[in-house]
């Protein structure tokens, strides 16, 4: 199913009580998958120096007027995502801060746009990073334990051929004391 436009959801918490917070250039995304769906609200900001604390609004919004009074479904409550466009650069510490946040959403923070992003943009940067992703296999050259020990210290091989006999405690502790007494 594709990722669609859900400005209904906005419409629908804007309706349900007086003195909604509004943020400018908010979005809400809904994919729906066979049972449930998945929620994405995104934004747009220009100075990583406002990051901070429209993050921390924006997830409070989504927490108190979204998630705890328009969902039902446990799952759609814990898979909702918080994504914040900022044109500047953000520094590596603050975007990991606010993506280890696991209160109420799950957070991603995208930087580095000299321009505004499109809907488009928006839509297909959100796509790529929470859906189309591949998983490419990685090529497995790893070798055995002991082939990787032998080439690298035929003492330890040596060790634990010469007490393999003894019970695994004992081993293991004769083999450390040796080694320590080297």
């Amino acid at each position: 199913m594709p990722l669609n436009k859900a400005s209904h959801i906005l419409k629908e918490i804007k309706d349900s009580q007086d003195d909604v917070p509004v943020f400018e250039q908010l979005c809400c995304w809904e994919k729906s998958l066979k049972d449930y769906n998945i929620y994405i609200f995104s934004i747009q900001i220009d100075k990583e120096s406002d990051l901070i604390e429209v993050n921390d609004k924006l997830r409070d919004f989504i927490a108190i007027y979204f998630q705890s009074q328009l969902l039902e479904k446990m799952v759609e409550k814990w898979n909702i995502y918080q994504v914040i466009f900022v044109n500047e650069k953000v520094a590596p510490p603050i975007k990991q801060k606010i993506e280890q946040d696991k209160f109420a959403t799950r957070k991603i923070v995208f930087s580095d746009f000299p321009e505004e992003l499109s809907e488009l943009d928006i839509k297909q940067l959100i796509a790529d990073e929470i859906f189309n992703f591949t998983i490419t296999p990685t090529k497995n050259d790893i070798s055995p334990l002991k082939d990787s020990i032998s080439c690298e210290d035929k003492e330890v091989i040596n060790l634990i051929s010469e007490y393999s006999s003894l019970s695994v405690k004992a081993n293991i502790d004769v083999i450390v004391d040796r080694l320590n007494n080297e």
